[in-house]
């Protein structure tokens, strides 16, 4: 299987996770702001904030969205060029073993890291610790992660 054929399930699913997640964050930032203003939110004495504080959370919320939207452009234009025999970067499919033979792949990404995707694979944000110290390196690598209070050691099996 080619490279882009094998990774472009990868991205169509964290488009589709973002896009979900930025309706759920439209929807919560609509009902923030619809309460900040509803005439019930109004305060009835000064040590009410119920309005202000739906007006912080619609905020928040806005802000949220706007990442979201900035995420899934960013994946969207995500090159998903053929990385065999170079460093893992942005837009690789990353394979690595543990000192136990477990082996899991991760899917480096700019943003929208955490998510499962499909055949198990991981989408890992390069800014988490596990994908920067992924980053740069090449099949036959060794990678450590600082995980809790113990170190995380991976050999890198392959990176396409």
């Amino acid at each position: 299987m080619d490279t882009p054929s094998l990774k472009e399930p990868l991205r169509a699913a964290l488009i589709t996770s973002l896009r979900a997640e930025l309706d759920a964050t439209e929807a919560a930032w609509r009902s923030a702001a619809a309460g900040a203003t509803d005439e019930e939110a109004r305060p009835e004495n000064d040590k009410d904030t119920r309005a202000l504080e739906l007006s912080y959370l619609a905020r928040g919320q806005a802000a949220r969205a706007l990442e979201l939207r900035q995420s899934l452009e960013l994946v969207g234009a995500m090159a998903l060029e053929d990385l065999r025999d170079r460093p893992a970067a942005v837009g690789a499919r990353v394979t690595l073993e543990d000192a136990r033979g477990v082996v899991s792949v991760v899917f480096l990404v700019e943003c929208g890291g955490g998510v499962t995707l499909p055949g198990g694979t991981r989408a890992v944000s390069i800014t988490s610790p596990l994908g920067a110290a992924v980053v740069g390196k090449s099949e036959g690598d060794e990678v450590e992660v600082q995980r809790g209070g113990t170190t995380a050691s991976y050999c890198v099996s392959e990176v396409v």
